[in-house]
């Protein structure tokens, strides 16, 4: 990751937000925000509830959902970084066959 976009990346995260997002259990439900990745050839499905911000830096993610909250999404194919504001029970514009390193994220 470029010094720009670690110090962008920084600037739209805040490192201290009002609430905290917690990792959860994704059982069934849909209102968590979810995000399904690839590695060593098995497919993953991390969740978390709450406003609040997430660094990641996951590579391999095959999607990305907002569940019942605005999430504001930092992503990149490795052709530079993309940002997009989701809307509740929207996708991130992930698509084909590739897959994204999810930097991080802040549910509102």
């Amino acid at each position: 990751m470029s010094a720009l976009t670690a110090a962008a990346l920084t600037a739209a995260l805040p490192a201290a937000p009002a609430f905290a997002t917690d990792e959860v259990d994704c059982g069934a439900a849909t209102e968590f925000v979810r995000m399904t990745y690839s590695q060593n050839g098995a497919e993953h499905t991390r969740c978390w509830k709450d406003p609040g911000s997430v660094s990641l830096n996951q590579e391999g993610v095959t999607s990305f959902s907002s569940g019942a909250e605005e999430v504001v999404v930092f992503w990149t194919t490795g052709q530079g970084w993309n940002v997009d504001v989701l809307e509740p029970h929207t996708s991130a514009p992930f698509a084909g066959a590739d897959t994204y390193r999810v930097f991080g994220f802040q549910v509102r």
